[in-house]
């Protein structure tokens, strides 16, 4: 061994060579971690590279994304534009010396998602048995009802246009289709979605064509390649047959989903939520944030309440509460300006449910084929599920229409509870309400509140903002309910009794 040694490094001498002129494998590193996140709001960002060779970049074409390498200062940079979407997004970067390559991966999250809320409803279906199918199931906020036909379309195609409440904060971004959660018969399978603006809202623009479900039972989101601002109107069109079975078509739940409408050049705040509750035994919630703030805080006024900042998320806890509800508020700031305040509340285990004596509304009419289980606003207090008040309906009245509830016993009020109809709601179910109370010290009713109890088919928990004693009355003025009407199976008052 030792004469092969002494042989290479006579030949070595030689030629002339030097020990330093056998290949040395390059260093190419960036970290422990090949991934590396951009904000949602767009930024620039340095990624430094330890190296000993120049380097060949091969970056994936992505428009939303300038990737650039500097041989000088060994630095990758990012420039990454806003993302208008909920949804992330990535993109590959190569870096290439003579004997290895290094692949990392950009990826950039997506804007939190804002609920966009549903006004109204057209549609070219009939339904089956009537109203218990038809399309105010699909944005009743219960994924456990759903939209059932009794009929193909002649067209052949199944169609259903929704309009969405003007919302200038917000930007559509994409639509969320929950199915009948059994993936029955009428599950969809191709969907196509035009989309009009508030500047004319009878011209649809398609941006959807032909995206394939598969007819499976688990929600499915369909993302837009661009955003629309000021978006009236969304038509979903479903051919019959692509779905399950070819002859009908369901659909529990549909969700519009937008982000903030603001360009990241500017500085900008939203709280996704003005509000948050907790059970009486504790529990925990998060409210999301949509800033491009370098960073945000958050301070409850009272200690009872926990506050977590994690990323764009206020996080709040609670622990169980023994007493009657108690109410704080929790400023969140941007650490670039910026700042709401979020009014949290906890029901209490000695919170009590307080009688209300009498009740009188501005109309209301039996239904001639609910067996006298339909009708009086009577019905409202009567601690019978199964019944419910029904606003006049033959000859519909004008709206608004409303509830005035006399209390017998309220030392205090803090919040009430609404039940539609059963089962599963119908035409009535409250939209935009509002609360009006008279305490001993009115003179006469004063508005406590508006309230949105989205026409859904489950109960509404309406928290008033405030703790009111001595309530003698206590009036609901329903603006909008489902069909134009006004139903209610139950509505329960809690507080403190005298």
């Amino acid at each position: 061994m030792k004469k092969v040694l002494y042989i290479c490094m006579a030949l070595l001498m030689l030629s002339g060579c030097k020990e330093t002129d056998f290949p040395v494998p390059t260093a190419l590193y960036v970290g422990d971690n090949t991934t590396f996140n951009v904000s949602a709001n767009g930024e620039t960002r340095e990624i430094e590279v330890k190296t000993t060779a120049n380097l060949i970049l091969t970056a994936d074409e992505a428009a939303w994304a300038a990737i650039s390498y500097d041989d000088a200062t060994h630095l990758l940079t990012v420039k990454a534009e806003r993302n208008n979407s909920p949804s992330e997004r990535a993109t590959m970067v190569t870096l290439a010396a003579p004997d290895r390559a290094l692949t990392l991966t950009i990826a950039q999250s997506g804007q939190p998602a804002l609920n966009m809320q549903v006004v109204g409803c057209t549609t070219n279906m009939e339904w089956s048995s009537g109203a218990g199918y038809n399309e105010t199931k699909s944005y009743d906020g219960s994924a456990s009802t759903y939209t059932f036909t009794a009929t193909k379309p002649a067209s052949g195609i199944y169609e259903l246009t929704y309009e969405l409440k003007k919302d200038e904060r917000v930007q559509l971004a994409g639509v969320n289709l929950v199915p009948q959660a059994s993936a029955g018969s009428g599950t969809f399978g191709l969907v196509s979605i035009a989309v009009s603006t508030a500047d004319n809202p009878t011209n649809f623009r398609t941006l959807v064509t032909d995206y394939d479900c598969k007819q499976v039972g688990t929600p499915t989101f369909i993302p837009f390649e661009e955003s629309i601002a000021n978006a009236h109107s969304v038509r979903i069109s479903v051919p019959a047959s692509s779905t399950k079975g070819g002859n009908n078509f369901r659909l529990a739940e549909i969700e519009f989903k937008g982000i903030a409408s603001i360009e990241s050049t500017e500085k900008f705040f939203i709280v996704l939520s003005s509000s948050a509750t907790f059970t009486q035994d504790g529990s925990s919630t998060e409210v999301g944030v949509v800033t491009n703030s370098a960073s945000i805080t958050a301070q409850a006024t009272d200690d009872w309440c926990s506050v977590v900042i994690d990323g764009s998320f206020v996080k709040l806890s609670a622990g169980a509460n023994a007493g009657h509800m108690r109410r704080t508020n929790v400023t969140i700031t941007g650490s670039d300006g910026g700042t709401a305040t979020l009014s949290v509340a906890q029901f209490g285990s000695a919170d009590q449910k307080l009688t209300a004596g009498s009740v009188t509304a501005s109309s209301e009419e039996a239904a001639s084929n609910e067996g006298g289980k339909g009708g009086p606003v009577s019905f409202t207090i009567d601690n019978n599920p199964d019944t419910y008040w029904h606003s006049a309906w033959a000859s519909p009245a004008p709206k608004p229409h409303w509830a005035n509830f006399v209390l017998d016993n309220a030392a205090s009020l803090d919040f009430m509870r609404y039940y539609p109809r059963q089962p599963n709601g119908g035409n009535g179910n409250f939209g935009e309400i509002e609360v009006w109370i008279k305490t001993s010290a009115d003179a006469d009713l004063v508005k406590a509140m508006d309230y949105n109890c989205g026409m859904k088919t489950t109960m509404s928990e309406i928290v008033l903002p405030k703790s009111y004693t001595n309530v003698e009355q206590v009036k609901v003025v329903v603006n909008t309910g489902t069909g134009g009407h006004a139903s209610c199976s139950e509505l329960e008052f809690y507080g403190t009794k005298k």
